[in-house]
């Protein structure tokens, strides 16, 4: 039985939900309990003018502004100050998240609350933390939540291995695909309309949804299988990053003013669905950098509901399960085979109609189910 905690608002914070792998989880969970989602902002004199937070139905995301150097090594000097004044306007949540390590000091606000940790990224590979600084932030983090939340069992493992964190401690809770994204019923083909501004005669087209940005793209691999299947056309959908190394911005270059090449720039969330639909394959031209040894990439749960095979030049631990959803193809021979293949069969392998029902198994609405249930241990 659940426990009730005297002084607290029937509500979930979320500090912070800026990023759509973070804000997509917990607006599903605004359908079973009240959440905010701050958008956290950094400003010399604008905190002064925050307002207080409502609680209400669903989802709200609400901006909240700190002084500037709040989360960083000056911690200690906004501690006081912030404590008054950061409790007055949130309250006494139910539940308190934090999706970042930054946000360590002020898990100790919240006596009455359950609070968790819900991490997204394995930050000792990305993000620019100094080694040090993030130990003491995830540290200090754990030892002031209830529960862990992690997205893949690579990242639990680390947690355990080097924060000696009691696994009981730790939920594995995925990423997922927005259930509106999902066609009511399957179609064994793909959208045969292209969205503008893709060219009208770009068929067979392969897409890749989601920012193309170092490290975690293979530009390399990328480049060479775009050069020798000559007959296949290619849509991106996302903003481009900045590649500071020679041969990556020769392969950006080539990509970007190749006639068979389509860039669309960074669409919204909930746009994506309408590329994936029209795409022959998916492809996730990931390398073995940064955090993709750990992810479990959004970008292939936004592909699934539409059942097009999906091709990736890198598989991380957490994808292999999804194997054959997914198929890897390492070299730029093994991507040539396989759509050779693909295209033989009108890019059917079988597996479209899987896909779309696997789709319907893993949507936020999914995770935000898991959540709930592990907030309700001890406090809803």
């Amino acid at each position: 039985m659940s426990v009730k905690k005297k002084g607290c608002t029937h509500g979930v914070l979320v500090l912070t939900t800026k990023d759509v792998w973070l804000r997509e989880p917990f607006m599903a969970l605004g359908d079973f309990i009240p959440t905010v989602g701050l958008v956290v902002k950094e400003s010399p004199w604008r905190w002064l003018c925050n307002k207080k937070i409502k609680y209400k139905n669903k989802f709200k995301e609400w901006e909240f502004t700190f002084p500037n150097y709040t989360f960083s090594k000056f911690y200690k000097f906004f501690y006081f100050i912030l404590f008054f004044y950061f409790k007055k306007l949130v309250g006494d949540p139910k539940v308190v998240v934090f999706t970042y390590p930054d946000y360590f000091f002020v898990a100790k606000f919240f006596k009455k609350s359950k609070k968790i940790y819900y991490v997204a990224d394995d930050f000792s590979l990305a993000y620019g933390y100094p080694t040090k600084w993030l130990q003491k932030c995830e540290k200090n983090m754990i030892s002031n939540v209830d529960d862990v939340v992690v997205v893949t069992d690579v990242i639990k493992e680390r947690f355990v291995k080097y924060y000696k964190v009691d696994p009981t401690r730790i939920h594995i809770v995925s990423n997922a695909v927005r259930a509106s994204m999902i066609p009511a019923s399957f179609s064994p083909h793909s959208s045969s309309m292209l969205p503008c501004p893709i060219p009208s005669h770009f068929r067979p087209l392969a897409g890749v949804a989601g920012t193309i940005d170092p490290p975690r793209i293979n530009l390399a691999w990328l480049g060479d299988v775009v050069k020798r299947v000559e007959w296949l056309y290619w849509v991106f959908v996302g903003p481009v990053g900045k590649f500071d190394d020679p041969a990556d911005q020769k392969y950006l270059e080539f990509l970007m003013n190749s006639p068979r090449c389509c860039f669309i720039g960074w669409q919204p969330y909930d746009e994506l669905g309408k590329y994936a639909a029209a795409f022959d394959i998916g492809v996730i031209p990931y390398s073995d950098k940064g955090i993709n040894p750990t992810t479990l990439p959004v970008r292939f749960f936004t592909q699934l509901p539409y059942g097009q095979p999906i091709l990736a030049s890198y598989i991380s631990p957490a994808l292999l399960k999804y194997v054959p959803l997914l198929k890897l193809c390492k070299t730029v021979e093994d991507f040539e085979r396989e759509v050779n293949f693909l295209k033989i069969n009108k890019f059917d392998d079988g597996l479209r109609k899987q896909r779309w029902e696997f789709s319907k198994k893993n949507t936020w609405s999914c995770r935000a189910q898991q959540l709930y249930k592990i907030m309700q241990r001890d406090s809803i």
